[in-house]
């Protein structure tokens, strides 16, 4: 039972869980259950933790006893965190593996703060209140044979200026908006995806706005 958020604050740090290991947190703790980089509003890349890796784990974000009400999805006293199962805010090399990410009250992964070089395997996001996994302004993400299904939002969400992400062998289903979101990205390769029975759309692509305009720039580039 996770009674504060596991804060992954230097570099050079593995988390590696034991076979059928579980972090669960506790109720109405409200915070990530890892997060790995800085807590701060804005992180420069100076400030970047290197070289984390967290394997082997079943991360559960306890989300129906997290509150109810709009600011529930906001950490406790952090309104610019969120309750993710794993927060990357502010790193760079950053290795998960053999994990499951499932019922965070936001996100099951969120990756933030121009974090960069992040490599994904064999990770399922599920039941989670929002996006399985989102990539809000993140860069050279590599996600290879994983599951997001149950997501309350989307399977994959990607926006905010972000980049050169890769993806392969994925199975997106159930997911209550889309299966991939994506918005506002360059350079975004998708490659042996399973996309079925999503609620809205299997891929949503769009510009950075609400629809009435297009913004130059703002687009979805170079998507494979």
């Amino acid at each position: 039972i996770v009674r504060d958020s596991i804060h992954i604050a230097r570099s050079n740090v593995s988390l590696i869980g034991e076979q059928g290991s579980l972090l669960c947190l506790a109720d109405n703790i409200r915070q990530p259950v890892i997060l790995i980089g800085s807590p701060a509003r804005d992180v420069q890349p100076d400030k970047h933790v290197f070289n984390i890796r967290v394997s082997g784990f079943t991360i559960d974000g306890n989300r129906s006893n997290q509150g109810e009400g709009d600011d529930a999805e906001d950490a406790r006293g952090r309104p610019h965190l969120k309750n993710n199962g794993i927060s990357i805010h502010g790193a760079q090399r950053v290795y998960l593996d053999d994990l499951v990410l499932q019922n965070a009250r936001s996100g099951g992964l969120v990756i933030s703060q121009k974090s960069r070089t992040i490599f994904i395997n064999n990770v399922v996001f599920a039941a989670n209140h929002f996006d399985g996994i989102a990539i809000d302004g993140g860069h050279e993400v590599f996600l290879s044979n994983f599951k997001a299904e149950l997501n309350l939002a989307s399977g994959v969400s990607i926006d905010t200026g972000s980049s050169e992400i890769y993806m392969t062998n994925g199975l997106l289903q159930k997911n209550a908006h889309n299966g991939i979101f994506i918005r506002h990205t360059r350079s975004a390769t998708f490659r042996g995806m399973d996309i079925k029975d999503n609620c809205h759309h299997g891929v949503f692509a769009s510009h950075s706005d609400d629809g009435s305009r297009i913004v130059p720039g703002s687009g979805v580039n170079e998507v494979a």
